[in-house]
């Protein structure tokens, strides 16, 4: 997939990760995995229409500190 070899998705995805922001993630597996994206704190699997109220309340929340490394 084009968007999984782009060095900038990866990065942009990785820096909203380290960032500690709300990621939606939905049909490019291949791009997630590598940029490491596995659901959890403000990560959400867009892949259900039902999942976007989460995902929409998620990105107001702001941040996720709690996936902040030390």
């Amino acid at each position: 997939m084009k968007l999984a070899s782009d060095p900038n998705a990866v990065g942009f995805l990785m820096d909203a990760l380290r960032h500690c922001k709300a990621v939606g993630i939905s049909g490019v597996p291949a791009l997630s995995e590598k940029a490491n994206l596995e659901e959890g704190p403000g990560v959400v699997d867009l892949s259900a229409a039902t999942r976007v109220k989460e995902f929409v309340s998620s990105a107001r929340q702001g941040r996720f500190w709690e996936r902040e490394k030390d």
